[in-house]
C-alpha cells in the first residue's frame, strides 16, 4: 500500500509508482505549470509543479491537464492510497481534467462501458450524460456536493436541431449517432441521460425558415405550425430512442430563454453561421429584408415550444426538465443577472451565473445521489 503524499518523500519507490500511474492518466506537470500563472511567478519548475499538484493542487479550483477519459483511472484506484479522502479527491481531480479533454467526447460516443461508470461511482462520482446542441455544455458541472461529486459526461452535437434528429438524411447525423450510442452503450448503463435540443429550432432555424419562405415579419401565427412540426419530428425521434433505451433514465430539457439582445441579434446570427463570403453576403441580404423578432417575442416563441415539449414528454411518460422558467425575470425575458459580462451579446447564458440552478436540476435527475449532504 502506498503512503500518503505527505510521507512520499520518505518513500521514493511509492512516489515513483504514484507518479507513473498519474502519467498514465495523461497528467502533464509541464502543462499544469503552463496553465497556472501563480506557480510560474513563484518560480516553480515542472517537478515542483508535480509535487504541488499531488500535495494540494488536486484539491484546489484549478484546471488539471490530463489525457482523455478514462485513461489510467482504474490504475490510479489500484494504487491503494492509504487515505481514502485523499484518494477520492485525487481521482476526482484527474477524472474532471480528463472529462474536459477534447478527445473525451469521441470516447463517450464509442462507449466507455459499465465498469468505468462503476469505478467513477466507487470514488464518489455521480455520473450523468448530457447530449445536445452547444447549450448542453452548460451542464458541465464539476462541483462537490457533500462527499460526492458530479461527473458530467457531455456529448455536444454542433448545430443539431430537435426537429432534425429523426432525419437521417440530413447533413447532421446527430440523431443516428445518438441511436447507435443508445444501442451499444446507454441501454446497458444505469445512468441519467439528459437531452438538450430545441434552442436552434426556436430561433436560428426559425429565421432560416423565414428567409427561405420570404416571410418578412415573424408572428406567432406563422411560428406555431412550424413549431408543431418540429415537435412532431422530435417526438418521432424520442419514440425511437425510448424503444432502444427505455424512458427510465431519460430526461428532456426545455430550451433556455432567448439571450441575444435586439441590437446584437444580427451580428450574433451572422457570427454563428459564418461560412464563405458569398454565402455570408446572401445571408446578410436575407436578414436585411426581415423584421427580426424582439427579445420578448423570441422568448415567447421559446415558451410556446416548451409548452408543447412538456406535453410531448407527458404523452410518452418521459420526464421533462424546465430549465427555462428559472432564468426568466419579472419582465418576461431572461433575467439580466444570468447574462454575465457579455450582457446579451452572446446567445449563451453565463456559465457561472447559471451554475447553481443547473446543479439543482442535475441533482434531481440523478435521483438525489448527492442531495442532502453538508457542503464540503
Amino acid at each position: 500500500m502506498l503512503t500518503e503524499p505527505a510521507n512520499v518523500p520518505n518513500d521514493p519507490r511509492g512516489w515513483r509508482e504514484l507518479v507513473s500511474r498519474l502519467h498514465a492518466c495523461g497528467f502533464s506537470e509541464a502543462d499544469y505549470l503552463a496553465r497556472h500563472d501563480d506557480l510560474r511567478r513563484a518560480g516553480f519548475d515542472p517537478p515542483a509543479a508535480l509535487d504541488h499538484f499531488l500535495r494540494c493542487g488536486y484539491d484546489e479550483d484549478r484546471f488539471v491537464p490530463c489525457g482523455p477519459f478514462p485513461n489510467g483511472l482504474q490504475d490510479l484506484v489500484d494504487a491503494g492510497l492509504s487515505n481514502p479522502h485523499y484518494a477520492r479527491g485525487l481521482f476526482r481531480s484527474v477524472c474532471i481534467g480528463q472529462l474536459q479533454h477534447a478527445n473525451t467526447a469521441g470516447r463517450l460516443w464509442r462507449g466507455v462501458g459499465a465498469a468505468t461508470i462503476a469505478t467513477v461511482r466507487k470514488q464518489g462520482g455521480v455520473p450523468y450524460f448530457v447530449i445536445g446542441d452547444s447549450h448542453a455544455a452548460h451542464y458541465f458541472l464539476d462541483t462537490w456536493i457533500g462527499e460526492r461529486w458530479l461527473a458530467p459526461l457531455i456529448m455536444v452535437c454542433p448545430g443539431a436541431t430537435a426537429g432534425g434528429l429523426a432525419n437521417f438524411g440530413a447533413k447532421s447525423q446527430a440523431g443516428l449517432d445518438i441511436l447507435r450510442w443508445a444501442q451499444t452503450e446507454a441501454k446497458h448503463l444505469d445512468v441519467p441521460i439528459i437531452l438538450k435540443f430545441g434552442g436552434i429550432d426556436t430561433e436560428f432555424a426559425w429565421i432560416w425558415h423565414m428567409i427561405r419562405n420570404d416571410l418578412r415579419r415573424s408572428s406567432m401565427a406563422a411560428f406555431e405550425p412550424y413549431c408543431r412540426d418540429a415537435l412532431a419530428r422530435y417526438g418521432r425521434f424520442l419514440d425511437m430512442l425510448t424503444d432502444i433505451a427505455g424512458p427510465r433514465h431519460l430526461w428532456i430539457c426545455s430550451v433556455f430563454p432567448a439571450i441575444l439582445r435586439d441590437d446584437a441579434w444580427v451580428t450574433g446570427f451572422l457570427r454563428a453561421h459564418a461560412l464563405t463570403p458569398d454565402r455570408d453576403k446572401r445571408l446578410t441580404d436575407g436578414l436585411a429584408r426581415l423584421e427580426v423578432p424582439s427579445l420578448a417575442e423570441r422568448t415567447g416563441m421559446r415558451g410556446y415550444f416548451n409548452h408543447g415539449l412538456r406535453a410531448l414528454c407527458a404523452a410518452r411518460s418521459v420526464r421533462f426538465i424546465d430549465d427555462f422558467a428559472p432564468f426568466v425575470g419579472d419582465k418576461g425575458v431572461v433575467n439580466a443577472r444570468f447574462l454575465g459580462a457579455h450582457r446579451g451579446a452572446d446567445h449563451h447564458l453565463d456559465v457561472s451565473a447559471s451554475r447553481d440552478i443547473l446543479v439543482s436540476i442535475v441533482e434531481k435527475a440523478t435521483n438525489g445521489q448527492a442531495r442532502g449532504l453538508a457542503p464540503r
